[in-house]
């Protein structure tokens, strides 16, 4: 598995993670950007659509 795969797998599982415990999911990006750095953090997009996702009890990270 290569390393942006693995990163990717790892963001969405913290984003999980966030939504779980019902952080907005601009604090989620802002602790993203913290984590993984600006460069390497997901956008806020993408932390929003996978809010929706999850919030669908669509559960699988894949």
């Amino acid at each position: 598995m290569s390393n942006s795969v693995k990163l990717t797998l790892e963001q969405r599982a913290n984003i999980k993670l966030c939504a779980k415990l019902n952080m907005t999911s601009r604090d989620t990006c802002k602790l993203m950007q913290q984590v993984h750095g600006i460069d390497l953090a997901v956008e806020d997009k993408t932390v929003s659509n996978w809010y929706t996702v999850f919030n669908k009890n669509q559960q699988n990270i894949l």
